[in-house]
């Protein structure tokens, strides 16, 4: 089987790098070789390094005055207010205010209070198809929806990629997951990661670049395809990208030749490599406490809910926003449900006001929280009580992330979310999406 999605066949019958996955000949590139192997270390060029105000200067500041307090790069680094903002806190309050003097004293981009910053990555293009991008949060994998290598990091190799504007890697094995067909009305991106999570074993992905392929896959638009970069950090791979296509080149500007027109890689390129059709795919959610806890949500349904959450870097792009209101339009929450949407950024936030798509989710009955991670990672207003069950878009349901540890956390698309939401239990979003 070949790359999908404009990638197609060139050259000579066994092209050169033909055995290379997607991976491989962007760690190549990076490192100045001709060639790498999976269990080889290099030293690959950093392209954009970013962090946050949880992950950033509190963690890098020190030690990096150590060393001499310069950057190889500082407009390469990028830093971002996420996490702790609005504070609700003093103490949180001077870490932002801390992290904003440290992030303008050194000369880096500062994007304070933009959004989260896995989503602004991805608006403002500055992860590219293959570079490598580096980023201080599990989740920085976002930055593979457009063909860029993009990993998460510690502190100590975030400290490494901003002194020297390289980091040093071994080189991961490639696995490949195909979904063909076209999903059907209803089905999203988040059903089709949400159902490999269930079917693939931890244990053949661990440390490994996931590279997804195959006609549902390129169908998708990148703010869906971002959902299958960002939660390969569930799936446990180093990074998890989407070959660039003809339209992500275009859209960013990049050459196509370069990528979406050079040799796909040989099915011997991948490890293992798994291939499923997207045409029968129903809805998924996923069951406390674990993303891999997936089931289609007929399974499910029925399920009583209190709380209802359209938010964080996997799902409160403007996609999902207009997902919900689809649902949502002329129907009203169900009584005793707090429907809470946090847009992933302030231009998701705009747009959704301009189209008139946040007057559908307020007429509904949902509220709006500030453009940041909140909820999603236990932070701020709107955390979960003892006793709550809450149907969420975003990318993990792990006991106490979103609030108490007595609360339930189900995953699912921004359509079963907001259907959920009006039925006061979960539900299949197909039975709003035949009358609407």
């Amino acid at each position: 089987m070949q790359a999908g999605g404009g990638a197609g066949a060139s050259g000579a019958a066994n092209p050169a790098g033909a055995l290379d996955a997607y991976t491989h000949r962007y760690l190549a590139r990076a490192a100045g070789v001709e060639r790498v192997r999976p269990g080889e270390e290099v030293w690959a060029e950093v392209h954009l390094a970013y962090m946050h105000d949880s992950t950033g200067p509190r963690r890098i500041a020190e030690p990096l005055r150590e060393l001499g307090d310069r950057l190889a790069d500082a407009g390469r680094v990028h830093l971002f207010t996420d996490h702790f903002v609005p504070a609700s806190t003093p103490d949180t309050a001077a870490l932002v205010r801390d992290a904003l003097a440290w992030g303008r004293g050194h000369g880096v981009h500062v994007h304070d209070m933009e959004g989260i910053s896995h989503q602004v990555v991805l608006e403002e293009g500055l992860a590219r198809p293959g570079e490598v991008v580096v980023g201080a949060d599990s989740h920085s994998l976002t930055g593979g929806a457009v063909g860029a290598v993009a990993i998460g990091v510690g502190s100590s190799d975030l400290i490494g990629a901003v002194r020297l504007g390289k980091i040093w890697l071994e080189v991961p094995e490639a696995v490949e997951i195909r979904w063909e067909g076209r999903p059907p009305d209803g089905v999203t991106a988040k059903d089709m990661m949400l159902a490999t999570l269930a079917r693939v074993p931890a244990a053949e992905v661990e440390n490994t670049s996931c590279e997804w392929a195959g006609d549902a896959v390129y169908g998708l638009e990148l703010s869906e395809r971002a959902v299958l970069a960002n939660m390969g950090a569930e799936l446990g791979v180093v990074s998890s990208l989407v070959p660039a296509d003809r339209l992500v080149c275009e859209h960013l500007g990049v050459d196509p030749a370069l990528f979406a027109d050079a040799p796909p890689p040989a099915p011997e390129a991948y490890a293992r490599r798994w291939r499923w059709t997207a045409d029968d795919l129903e809805p998924f959610v996923a069951l406390p406490h674990s993303p891999r806890n997936g089931c289609p949500v007929a399974e499910a349904a029925g399920t009583p809910i209190t709380h209802a959450y359209i938010g964080s870097c996997v799902g409160a792009r403007l996609s999902d926003l207009h997902q919900a209101a689809r649902v949502l339009r002329g129907r009203r929450v169900a009584p005793g449900v707090t429907l809470l949407v946090a847009p992933a950024s302030r231009r998701v936030l705009s747009a959704a006001a301009a189209d008139g798509t946040l007057t559908v989710l307020l007429e509904a009955g949902a509220t709006l929280l500030p453009t940041a991670c909140g909820p999603c990672a236990g932070l701020g207003g709107g955390v979960l009580p003892p006793g709550a069950v809450c149907v969420s878009t975003t990318n993990r349901n792990f006991r106490g992330r979103m609030g108490s540890p007595e609360a339930a956390v189900y995953l699912g698309s921004s359509y079963t979310t907001a259907w959920s939401a009006v039925r006061g239990a979960l539900a299949d979003p197909r039975e709003a999406l035949a009358h609407a």
